[in-house]
């Protein structure tokens, strides 16, 4: 999904999902979510896992840590 519905993002640039980014393209002086659970040690394994569907009976989900 590129776009958001309603008028929450009209001022702010679309950055992701959750900060998922590279850590260069976070806002100044700020850590990406991701990027801070790795380093605090918070995570199984260094990796997430994004599972995405058109399917309207199905749910997407997003993963941290490891995969389904």
């Amino acid at each position: 999904m590129s776009e958001e519905a309603g008028d929450a993002f009209e001022d702010v640039p679309f950055a992701g999902i959750l900060g998922l980014g590279f850590p260069k393209l976070a806002a100044e002086n700020t850590v990406p979510p991701f990027d801070q659970m790795m380093a605090n040690h918070k995570l199984q394994n260094d990796i997430f896992s994004v599972f995405m569907t058109e399917d309207g009976n199905k749910e997407g989900a997003i993963m941290f840590g490891k995969v389904d």
